[in-house]
């Protein structure tokens, strides 16, 4: 019995990390190797962790092509979820072109990602304020992260949520791979 109550702490340490696992399954390094895949692969492997597709949009004037998937979406309300994935395939079909960006709303799974960006070596370029919110830009190589850390009104209350837009960057180029219309807050 003593041996137990020494354990006892670890034990709940353990089904708190495991919990927060279920909540999350896929990490910011496979969200990064996701982004340079085709549409077919990026499917398959989120259907294979349990992502359904909630939305398809072709490209127009105003949007590019884009897939949505959330992660335990509310079976009454496809419009929630535990956490939405957004994967814009490159027209041209030039995958390292790709845009991939994730939104979440537990701040646990934020912390994680956040020890990823750094334990990853990406290195803060910018931080502005944006409406309601705070944009930071991390970039490393030729791969950049826009993180926007914002609050949405929810029917109850406010919501924080976190998103990390995974896109290619190419420092001293004049070519524009973000797009006026590619627009990260249509879910």
């Amino acid at each position: 019995m003593k041996h137990f109550k020494f354990y006892l702490p670890f034990l709940f340490v353990n089904l708190f990390f495991s919990l927060n696992c279920l909540a999350q399954n896929i990490t910011l390094e496979e969200m990064i190797g996701l982004r340079v895949k085709n549409l077919d692969y990026v499917e398959s492997y989120l259907s294979q962790k349990s992502w359904e597709i909630t939305k398809a949009q072709n490209e127009d004037d105003e949007n590019l092509q884009s897939v949505t998937f959330g992660y335990k979406v509310n079976a009454f309300d496809n419009e929630k979820a535990v956490s939405w994935i957004k994967f814009y395939p490159n027209s041209d079909d030039i995958n390292n072109l790709n845009m991939i960006s994730i939104q979440i709303s537990d701040k646990n799974i934020y912390n994680i990602y956040m020890n990823s960006v750094k334990r990853n070596n990406f290195v803060l370029n910018s931080t502005e304020i944006i409406e309601d919110g705070i944009k930071k830009i991390y970039v490393k190589k030729n791969t950049q992260i826009i993180l926007e850390t914002g609050i949405t009104e929810g029917t109850y209350r406010k919501n924080t949520f976190y998103k990390f837009n995974i896109t290619f960057y190419m420092p001293d180029s004049d070519i524009d791979v973000k797009p006026s219309k590619y627009n990260f807050n249509k879910s």
